[in-house]
């Protein structure tokens, strides 16, 4: 190469190299915040959602009809799992018949809803499992065919870059 090119080829890689830019950042959003009164509506709503005592179902069931204190045990996801002595102490104290087999009910469906939560759960980690198995196994095939790979046996397969020995063939 002639002396010129010796001096033009670094000039043009610092040349090219400065001319690399970062990629812009994004701009963050700015944060919003929420109103006092907003956050006070949403934390009515939270409270409502809530589930209840069994002093406020003691209370509510003074002041409400039965059935909407149904209600509000099935959208509040309220549920006890309570003994024959509780529903006893319950019953004096004035709660309706039919809200406590509304409770009664409201746990035992809790306890379904629960068992398959764990059944799906299991079913999740089962899959997991065989899949991380099955990875596993086909890492350990692909290990030994690359031994194989790396150390052909020139006598029975020359390989894909290795050319057959004079006299080799192929068995018959």
């Amino acid at each position: 190469m002639r002396p010129a090119v010796w001096v033009v080829l670094p000039l043009l890689a610092l040349g090219l190299g400065g001319c690399v830019v970062a990629p812009p950042q994004p701009v963050a959003a700015p944060v919003q915040r929420l109103d006092p009164t907003e956050l006070a509506r949403i934390e009515a709503a939270q409270a409502a959602l809530r589930p209840l005592s069994l002093d406020e179902i003691v209370a509510r069931s003074r002041s409400t009809p039965p059935e909407v204190l149904i209600d509000q045990i099935r959208t509040t996801g309220t549920h006890y799992g309570l003994n024959p002595s509780q529903v006893l102490e319950l019953r004096q104290k004035g709660v309706q018949p039919a809200v406590l087999d509304a409770l009664v009910d409201a746990h035992e469906r809790w306890l379904r809803d629960q068992a398959a939560a764990d059944k799906h759960k299991r079913e999740v980690e089962q899959a997991d499992a065989l899949a991380r198995a099955k990875a596993e196994a086909e890492a350990a095939r692909r290990r030994e065919m690359d031994a194989y790979r790396m150390y052909p046996d020139p006598f029975f397969y020359p390989g894909p870059y290795m050319r057959p020995a004079p006299g080799w063939r192929r068995w018959p």
